[in-house]
């Protein structure tokens, strides 16, 4: 069972580190202006967009960076 939740946590750590690698890589894209109709980032947005919602009610953004 030790093995089980070894392997568990693992995939939970690493998924949840490539979610917040595709919120910094969202909030990086932001910064410099890029293109949102690029695949890329439009797959960026779509993963990070969920989370980011909740937040944007009562986190205002600035000058056209989004801070929640």
């Amino acid at each position: 069972m030790s093995t089980l939740n070894s392997s568990a946590a693992l995939i939970f750590n690493a998924l949840g580190g490539l979610y917040l690698l595709a919120v910094l890589l969202r909030f990086l894209l932001q910064i410099a202006k890029a293109d949102f109709y690029n695949p890329i980032s439009q797959t960026v947005i779509r993963v990070t967009d969920p989370a980011i919602k909740v937040f944007r009610s009562f986190i205002p953004g600035y000058r056209g960076i989004d801070f929640s």
